[in-house]
């Protein structure tokens, strides 16, 4: 598994497992509406990742890792949507930046939406702790990623 691949697929799994159990709780129409936005993205940004092979180990251990910090996270915090927005949108943006230029417009849009989800959740930008804590957490997956 080439340290590209990874750094691009984790961030898609985060955001597909943070959509799919925030949709699983919560059936808003306006959240359904971004969720099938970011999905769509995802989507885009999955497809030339399934043309090549990866080493399912590898990359079993890197998300083992990530689930113990997201555990501890919601064991210690509870689980706070504003931190998983922001943490998505940390490890989204900072991909973007990195995927091959024929990769980047479904990153950028795949960014949009996540920035539109994390504003629904938390529309006035004021949770400072859950926010720092999201761009930790994204910082933190981003290491086990390397």
């Amino acid at each position: 598994m080439s340290k590209a691949w990874r750094q691009q697929a984790i961030p898609l799994i985060a955001t597909e497992i943070v959509m799919s159990s925030i949709l699983f709780h919560n059936q808003a129409s306006e959240l359904e509406r971004v969720c099938s936005r970011v999905n769509r993205w995802a989507t885009q940004c999955w497809a030339p990742l399934k043309k090549t092979h990866a080493d399912q180990k590898a990359l079993q251990r890197r998300m083992d890792e990530i689930h113990k910090l997201l555990d501890h996270e919601f064991s210690v915090n509870g689980v706070d949507v504003t931190a998983l927005g922001n943490m998505l949108l940390y490890l989204i943006e900072s991909t973007s930046d990195q995927v091959p230029e024929d990769r980047q417009r479904a990153w950028r849009w795949l960014a949009v939406a996540v920035g539109d989800f994390s504003l629904l959740v938390d529309p006035d930008r004021d949770n400072d702790e859950a926010i720092d804590r999201g761009l930790n957490l994204g910082q933190q997956i981003q290491n086990i990623v390397q």
